[in-house]
């Protein structure tokens, strides 16, 4: 039953993560502000309305508060990364390299442990790999150099994404006192600190570009941000990070829907078509992957192999 709610949790985040960028996105479309800028305001908002609806309890215990900082600071690397992203990208070829994310962890993880992974796996990356290269389509010279940019953060993002995944899942077997929802609240108030006192945030131009619209879109924003946190958060917490990362594939195709209804991006066909070979080539190596692991029992496999040779060496003797 846990596990069944851990899913509907992730699904909630997953559609909130969605809509995060295509606002963010339809904010730098409409607005001259840096994405230093962006981020820094997104995030001091989000910190200040997290703490207005959750209303957490302070302070916090010395012991949980270097963990908690931990993961604000990777929660903010990773954010950071894909806002610069979106500066320079579009949307649709940032979730697609950022839906590579649950592979890259699960090669790491094989390389950390020395684990061979199956060739089918390996196949199915490189079809995603592949369905990637199509949407990003780097063809066209005159944006040659915007689109390195943008693709170069866009892997930054993956990188820094697969670290925090995997520490949200290590640090919340030792924080059992905390409830994921104040976990996420704490994590969201200490980022938005973190924001506004290392980031270079350009006040003066965000009140010149001060409008209903642009409030709304931080706003909307910084909801999509709170509650998929929180509710990823508590997904995490249910079924794991490798099972939550393989439910992430969607996000490409949900962006793509929601991208031109609500940015008026035009879809291409060849674009549609990568994102398909993208999510195939996951779904092979995920499920690859996860088949493996439950049919590899090596304990009792190797136990029921020496109990068969103690067999036949026991019959041997018994019939000289």
């Amino acid at each position: 039953m846990d596990k069944c709610l851990g899913y509907v949790f992730l699904v909630i985040a997953l559609i909130l993560e969605s809509l995060k960028p295509i606002f963010i996105k339809y904010g730098f479309n409409d607005f001259s502000i840096s994405s230093l800028s962006m981020m820094g305001i997104l995030a001091v908002m989000t910190g200040i309305l997290s703490f207005v609806i959750n209303r957490p309890k302070l302070p916090i215990e010395g012991k949980d508060f270097g963990s908690l900082l931990l993961l604000s600071f990777l929660m903010l690397c990773y954010t950071l990364a894909n806002v610069i992203a979106l500066k320079y990208l579009n949307i649709i070829k940032v979730t697609a390299i950022i839906a590579l994310t649950p592979l890259v962890i699960t090669i790491h993880q094989a390389f950390r442990i020395d684990k061979k992974l199956s060739k089918y796996f390996y196949l199915g990356f490189l079809i995603a790999f592949s369905g990637v290269l199509l949407v990003i389509n780097l063809t066209d010279i005159n944006k040659l150099s915007l689109n390195y940019i943008g693709v170069m953060f866009s892997f930054l993002t993956v990188i820094t994404a697969y670290i925090y995944r995997i520490k949200v899942e290590e640090i919340f077997k030792k924080l059992k006192n905390i409830s994921s929802g104040k976990l996420s609240c704490y994590m969201l108030i200490i980022c938005g600190f973190m924001c506004l006192i290392f980031l270079p945030i350009d006040f003066k131009n965000v009140i010149k570009q001060s409008s209903l619209t642009f409030w709304t879109v931080l706003f909307s924003s910084s909801i999509c941000w709170i509650y998929a946190n929180k509710f990823f958060v508590k997904s995490i917490k249910m079924i794991g990070a490798t099972y939550g990362s393989m439910l992430w594939i969607l996000q490409p195709a949900i962006v793509m829907g929601l991208a031109p209804v609500i940015l008026k991006e035009q879809i291409y066909s060849q674009q549609v078509l990568g994102i398909s070979i993208l999510i195939l080539g996951i779904l092979i190596s995920e499920i690859t992957n996860i088949y493996k692991q439950k049919n590899l029992k090596p304990q009792k496999h190797l136990s029921s192999k020496i109990k068969k040779e103690n067999e036949k060496i026991l019959f041997t003797s018994n019939n000289r």
